[in-house]
């Protein structure tokens, strides 16, 4: 009997040591877990008490921690683009607004002939379109990167939307002596894209050769294995860094002169990768081309 009651004893005596250090670690668990929420580490909680449930319980924190702390890198990044779009947006519309402004003081102030008060009132609808432009760039962009969704998307002829694109650039070019030439080698096939997406990529793609580019823009859709390969391709004026070219607001001396915002790549960028596609830029004997491609469907 007697050995009964101190086997018994030993074993409270153990349990209640095992309750003790088990509740004594939960305890420094948690003054490390609030300790790291309030410093706002990236460290995670370690336990040497190798106990199952607790050791459980740490790997879940530690889980937790981890998917926080990748939330607060995307939360990060996403908010280092919004300032960044907000700065140089800003700057880009204090131009053709103060430009407008003064214009509309001039016309308002002095007496001018018909045919002068004419071409300042088109100059001021330019810098007034050109506002529009940038605003209208700055909502879709912002919309897109804080958009949680992925893209709609449907079979679709590409070929069909790229040449409907070209036929509405073609007044553009035309008006700058410069043409673009066309070649599709690979009609008929399909993929799986979002409609209006893939068209506004094409339009910033086109728009972008115009603004920044130089001589005819030569678009080739060919195929490439399981992929369906768009190529637009056309002189430059100036060195361009194809490693930074779709960072939103990247802008070299040329596009600077011609007040880019740098948000129509970056745009492009954003669709191709959102439906899976991909899109990158090369030089070529002088020549810039930036490449879209996707899987045919």
């Amino acid at each position: 009997m007697e050995i009964a009651i101190t086997i018994c004893i030993i074993i409270i005596c153990c349990l209640l040591i095992y309750v003790f250090l088990a509740k004594r670690e939960l305890v420094r668990v948690r003054r490390e877990l609030a300790a790291l929420m309030r410093d706002d580490s990236n460290c995670l909680i370690h336990s040497d008490f190798a106990v199952k449930e607790i050791v459980e319980l740490v790997s879940e924190c530690n889980n937790m921690l981890s998917e926080v702390n990748s939330l607060k890198k995307q939360y990060a990044v996403q908010n280092r683009k919004l300032k960044k779009m907000i700065t140089n947006i800003s700057h880009d519309i204090r131009t053709p607004l103060t430009s407008a402004l003064g214009y509309i003081g001039i016309a308002v102030s002095s007496e001018l002939p018909e045919d002068e008060l004419k071409r300042e009132l088109e100059i001021i609808r330019r810098r007034l379109e050109r506002m529009e432009e940038l605003i209208d760039s700055f909502f879709e962009f912002t919309k897109y990167i804080s958009a949680d969704r992925q893209p709609e998307t449907e079979i679709l002829s590409p070929a069909n939307l790229l040449e409907e694109v070209i036929v509405s650039f073609y007044k553009d070019y035309s008006e700058m002596g410069r043409s673009i030439n066309y070649s599709n080698k690979a009609s008929g096939i399909k993929i799986n894209a979002n409609k209006e997406m893939l068209k506004r990529i094409f339009e910033n793609l086109i728009a972008n050769a115009l603004k920044h580019g130089d001589g005819d823009l030569e678009i080739n859709i060919d195929e490439n294995e399981d992929n369906l390969e768009f190529r637009f391709r056309n002189e430059v004026l100036s060195e361009v860094d194809t490693e930074r070219i779709f960072d939103e607001f990247y802008t070299d001396d040329v596009s600077r002169s011609k007040k880019g915002t740098g948000l129509g790549l970056a745009i492009a960028k954003e669709f191709s990768e959102a439906m899976g596609m991909k899109i990158w830029a090369e030089k070529e004997k002088g020549q810039l081309a930036v490449v879209v491609e996707g899987k045919k469907a």
